[in-house]
C-alpha cells in the first residue's frame, strides 16, 4: 500500500490543495479561505480535527497546504477509515469547492 494511502497514527499529516482555479476564467485562486474537518468512519468529528486551516503557499499558483496535527492522528484507531473534508471558499467571486480524502489509519513502519 503506498504511503499516501494511509493516515500514519501519531504523525503530523500534510494535506494539500494544489492549483485551485476558477473554472470559468481559468485564473488561479490565491485568495481562498480553506479549512478541513476530520471525521471517523461513522461520520463523527475527531476531537481537535475541526476548522484546521490550509494556508496559501506564497508565490504559487493556487496552492494551499495545511496539516493534521499528531495529537489528532494519535486518536485514530488502527485499520479504521478517517476522512479529511476540505472546504474552500472565496468571498471575491463566490467560488466554493469541497474535496474529501479518506484513508485507513495505520502505524508507519520503518523506512529501512
Amino acid at each position: 500500500m503506498p504511503v499516501n494511502a494511509i493516515w500514519s497514527i501519531g504523525s503530523t499529516e500534510l494535506v494539500e490543495w494544489l492549483g485551485a482555479k476558477d473554472e470559468l476564467t481559468d485564473a488561479f485562486l490565491n485568495d481562498l479561505t480553506i479549512t478541513m474537518k476530520i471525521t471517523d468512519d461513522a461520520g463523527a468529528d475527531v476531537p481537535g480535527g475541526e476548522n484546521l486551516p490550509l494556508a496559501f503557499v506564497v508565490g504559487s499558483n493556487g496552492d494551499y497546504k495545511g496539516v493534521i496535527p499528531d495529537a489528532v492522528t494519535a486518536l485514530f484507531a488502527v485499520g479504521k477509515q478517517f476522512t479529511a473534508t476540505i472546504t474552500a471558499v472565496s468571498a471575491g467571486n463566490g467560488f466554493k469547492g469541497v474535496r474529501k480524502i479518506t484513508r485507513v489509519a495505520e502505524f508507519q513502519g520503518p523506512t529501512s
